[in-house]
């Protein structure tokens, strides 16, 4: 689901992903402690928005869109 997003936002909106056990710094950067975990970052890498749990893509696009009319 999130490769199909990524694909959609292509150009628009960068993707990453992050595995708790071989990336513990990134983890603990962004306090993310259970998975699947979402980040919404704004252009300077501060954090705008947070979903944690299994989300639908049209709740993760619901998040997206107003971040990109920002």
């Amino acid at each position: 689901m999130l490769a199909r997003l990524a694909d959609e936002y292509r150009g628009r909106v960068d993707f990453t992903d992050c595995n708790l056990w071989e990336d513990e710094e990134k983890a603990s950067r962004y306090h993310i402690t259970a998975t699947p975990t979402l980040v919404f970052l704004d252009g300077d890498g501060n954090e705008v928005d947070r979903l944690v749990g299994y989300q639908t893509e049209d709740i993760i696009r619901s998040r997206i869109e107003p971040l990109l009319k920002e």
